[in-house]
């Protein structure tokens, strides 16, 4: 024909013209010459294998010689060149088709192909999940269900499919779940308690509601002493199961390793009324109570000691305090110092020996007692005071210090040098002890030694302007005259008046 000759010499001037081909291809068709068709196509698909429109018409004609599975697959071939070719049906089609000839890879791409034209064809999403129900991929089957019923779809059927997909996900899940505690049982068992943890904690998010895994898993946790951890899991099991003695008593013994002693006492108790033969649980509510008492005195002894620290001077306080802790020999001394401030020495030195009492080798107590006992003018009994003091705490540089005041105005010069001397060597930053110290060394008339122990207080930064008059009366006598001037100039500077 004449279309034939003039596609014939296409040909002749461009052999590998694709289209020609294809051309001819459509031509043979209507003839109705299907294996003369069948060959041009192929031969325009040789020459261009992307060649969309080839696949399109080759599927036509194997659908007219009745090769269904060739068809198809030239459907396919052609919407995968040119997905936008085709309508939603046509894809949709094409997948029904795949599955009936078996190939449920290229159904699902082809029911995907249609979801992407269009996402809310609820067909699609059923055949959808029709094909990956088949491949086992049972969670994404169930959404797509899901998405066909939110879509329209809602057919007893697909309700009956996801039912059975919802239990069959549940017995899956709780399998998983219960392997997972049976692996995490042994672990415990073999006391590796860690990797048991991690173990139950999958079990758990794999079945939240599967409440022994809780309670196992707070036993672990007890075990790695794991408290705050293991309080809460013992709680989320107490909620799913609420009458189990065991999980009370090791819900409180967590909560009393945190002193949370309310709530433990509340667990125990419960834990006693669900196992009342366990007696010996009795005596441990009585020990967390005890300390819910001790706890609440402390706090009430806290608040106590903030209204000291706001009104110093208020005796009733400080009685009030020791209602609470009678045992606190921290709140005698602090009462003994304030009625010393009022002038009330005999019923502080009550209090000061009360915190003997309470603790015998007190060396602050002792180190009170003495300076009251200066305050009476009674040196031999502060003296006697201050060196129990010393031998009571030998660290404490003040009660050394204060014995050496003591030991100076009674003229026991040696030893009060020792004393001033193992105070400075307990603090030695601090300027008061060399100050004294140089005091008793003029005493003695060891004026060098007084020298060496004035500039020592002032090079630690003194600003007591005694200090700099006594270091210059030191330099004047030996001759040192500049030296001396200024260190009375910087006494002036001070507010001591030098005559």
């Amino acid at each position: 024909t004449e279309a034939e000759r003039a596609y014939g010499e296409a040909l002749r001037l461009q052999p590998k013209f694709a289209e020609v081909y294809a051309n001819l291809g459509s031509l043979y068709a209507q003839r109705q010459q299907w294996e003369r068709s069948i060959a041009a196509f192929r031969r325009a698909l040789r020459l261009e294998p992307e060649f969309a429109g080839a696949y399109r018409n080759l599927a036509k004609v194997w659908e007219k010689v009745g090769d269904e599975a060739r068809a198809v697959e030239c459907w396919h071939r052609a919407l995968d060149i040119e997905p936008e070719w085709a309508t939603v049906a046509e894809h949709l089609t094409l997948g029904n088709r795949w599955v009936k000839l078996g190939d449920l890879e290229k159904a699902e791409h082809a029911y995907r192909r249609a979801i992407d034209r269009d996402s809310g064809c609820a067909k699609a999403w059923h055949n959808l999940g029709e094909v990956l129900r088949s491949y086992e991929k049972q969670t994404e089957a169930l959404e797509c269900y899901r998405r066909s019923i939110a879509l329209g779809d809602d057919t007893p059927e697909t309700r009956c499919q996801i039912e059975q997909l919802e239990n069959a996900e549940v017995e899956k899940t709780l399998e998983l779940a219960q392997r997972e505690q049976d692996l995490a049982n042994q672990l415990a068992k073999d006391g590796q308690w860690e990797e048991a943890v991690e173990a139950y904690r999958r079990s758990i998010d794999l079945a939240p509601d599967l409440s022994w895994s809780y309670n196992n898993l707070g036993d672990a946790l007890l075990k790695l002493e794991r408290w705050d951890e293991a309080a809460t899991t013992y709680r989320k099991f107490i909620q799913l199961n609420p009458h189990h003695g065991w999980s009370h008593y090791h819900f409180a013994e967590a909560l009393a390793h945190q002193q949370q002693w309310e709530e433990a006492a509340i667990a125990y108790r419960r834990s006693f009324q669900l196992m009342p033969h366990q007696t010996w649980i009795r005596h441990q509510l009585i020990e967390v109570l005890q300390q819910r008492i001790q706890s609440d005195v402390a706090e009430i002894a806290e608040y106590y000691n903030q209204e000291i620290e706001e009104h110093p001077d208020s005796l009733e306080l400080y009685h009030r305090a020791i209602e609470v802790q009678r045992n606190n020999p921290e709140l005698y001394l602090k009462l003994g110092q304030e009625l010393v401030r009022q002038g009330k020495y005999e019923e502080a030195i009550a209090f000061y020996q009360i915190a003997l009492q309470i603790q015998p080798n007190l060396a602050e107590a002792q180190f009170l007692l003495g300076q009251v006992a200066e305050l009476q003018h009674d040196m031999d009994l502060a003296l006697s005071f201050y060196r129990k003091a010393v031998e009571a705490d030998p660290a404490e540089a003040r009660y050394y210090h204060q014995l050496g005041e003591v030991l100076e105005m009674q003229g026991e010069y040696s030893e009060a040098i020792e004393t001033y001397t193992k105070a400075t060597e307990l603090a030695p930053v601090s300027a008061k002890s060399f100050y004294y110290l140089g005091d008793v060394f003029v005493k003695r008339k060891s004026w060098q030694a007084a020298l060496a122990a004035y500039q020592e207080a002032v090079r630690l930064g003194t600003k007591d302007g005694i200090v700099y008059k006594k270091l210059g009366d030191v330099l004047a006598r030996q001759h040192k005259i500049v030296e001396a001037t200024q260190a009375y100039q910087q006494a002036i500077e001070l507010g001591f008046q030098v005559l």
